[in-house]
């Protein structure tokens, strides 16, 4: 089985009820929806900042998706989810 794109966030979200979805026309995106709440998660320069700093760097200044690796940074989705509006 492979493994999902952005899956333990998108784990996390679902298991509090949410929804993870990605945009891809127009400026690619991933929404997140939790609790009446939203987030839009935008791709920028080669990543989407607002997920990726939830993993683990590779190196020491990431710049693109691949710069980061599971597993997730302590805390990580509490700090994403406090963003949603």
């Amino acid at each position: 089985m492979s493994r999902r794109v952005y899956d333990e966030i998108r784990s996390a979200v679902e298991a509090r009820g949410g929804t993870m979805t990605y945009v891809p026309t127009g400026k690619r995106a991933w929404d997140i929806w939790l609790d009446g709440k939203h987030l839009r998660a935008e791709y920028d320069s080669g990543r989407f900042p607002d997920l990726d700093e939830c993993y683990t760097p590779k190196v020491a200044n990431p710049k693109h998706y691949s710069d980061y690796r599971t597993p997730l940074v302590p805390g990580a989705i509490n700090r994403l989810l406090a963003k949603l509006r």
